[in-house]
């Protein structure tokens, strides 16, 4: 269940008549990196260079999971802006500065200053932002500095330096 979630995959059919070499196809495009799913475009566009006659997939579209609430939107939010960073799709990057309010409060500071792979999420998040749609970029960025004053006491922390990445 896990391979097909960071794949993007919300169900699988595998029909009666599949042969070894469909079976064996597919368990090869499924072996793939979560990463480079997402570069190839998901699993339609994987599975499109040749036809699957007994296997049907129905694929995730994380951007609904947006609307939950929860720890699990944290993780949901990076893995998607990794995507949307990495196939430089506005739209979605747009989607994600609709969600940060809610994402960012789910954060504790110090979630966030222990984490690289946050700090540097963020910080390109915000660089992206500002270039695309510079009043959505102040919007999230006003969101974050509440955030960061919420949590004055971890301020004196030598580690929040990590934050100055993200500006």
């Amino acid at each position: 269940a896990r391979i097909f979630h960071f794949r993007k995959l919300k169900s699988i059919e595998i029909q009666e008549g599949i042969t070894a070499d469909e079976l064996v196809y597919f368990i090869t495009r499924l072996s793939i990196s979560p990463r480079d799913v997402i570069k190839r475009g998901g699993p339609s566009k994987i599975f499109a260079e040749e036809e699957l006659q007994h296997i049907n997939f129905e694929e995730l579209d994380y951007s609904e999971l947006l609307k939950g609430e929860g720890e699990e939107i944290k993780e949901i939010w990076l893995v998607l802006l990794q995507e949307a960073l990495e196939t430089k799709d506005d739209q979605k990057m747009l989607e994600l500065a609709d969600a940060f309010e809610k994402v960012i409060k789910a954060y504790e500071l110090e979630e966030i200053i222990e984490s690289d792979d946050v700090v540097e999420a963020l910080s390109e998040f915000f660089s992206y932002l500002e270039k695309l749609e510079p009043e959505k970029f102040q919007d999230c960025a006003k969101e974050f500095v509440r955030t960061i004053m919420r949590h004055r006491k971890i301020l004196a922390d030598p580690e929040t330096g990590k934050l100055k990445k993200i500006a």
